[in-house]
């Protein structure tokens, strides 16, 4: 079993044996500590992330223009990014 604390570990251990911080370990360690962000963030805030109006309880007006539903529906909203899993 790989914890991450050990893939933190062998990284440093690697680093310090190959001559420094890469690029790859850099966005290892980095994606690393983003997990141990949420998880925390999860802890603090509960399921609240998840709901509509978020830990905050924030009210937002949100669009319910069919045009541009059925933009984002046929990944036809002119973001590449987003329209790439749709």
């Amino acid at each position: 079993c790989l914890s991450p604390r050990m893939i933190y570990w062998k990284t440093r251990e690697y680093e310090n044996t190959h001559g420094g911080q890469t690029v790859d370990t850099y966005w290892l360690i980095f994606e690393l500590m983003w997990r141990d962000f949420f998880r925390f963030y999860c802890v603090k805030h509960g399921d609240s992330v998840f709901h509509l109006s978020g830990p905050k309880n924030t009210r937002r007006a949100w669009s319910r223009e069919s045009k541009l539903i059925n933009a984002w529906k046929n990944g036809q909203t002119g973001i590449p990014w987003v329209n790439l899993p749709l």
